[in-house]
């Protein structure tokens, strides 16, 4: 299967509340050969916990920078 067929079923499953089935199904192989990785856009359904602590590290630098601007450390 490629990339995009295996995203397709994964969303189908999650939005039917089947992805736990689904993956119990995929997590029999010894290997899965998924291609076309990279060749089309992967949909985000809402953030990674990196991208969440990323804009939390960047809200929390932005406010340091304000405090010091503000205070004239700057």
């Amino acid at each position: 299967m490629n990339c995009h067929q295996l995203i397709e079923q994964l969303k189908k499953a999650h939005f039917e509340n089947r992805l736990p089935d689904k993956l119990r199904v995929l997590a029999k192989y010894g290997m899965l050969i998924i291609d076309e990785i990279g060749y089309r856009p992967m949909d985000i359904q809402g953030e990674s916990y990196r991208r969440k602590e990323r804009k939390e590290f960047m809200r929390q630098k932005q406010q340091i920078v304000n405090t010091l601007f503000q205070q004239g450390s700057i």
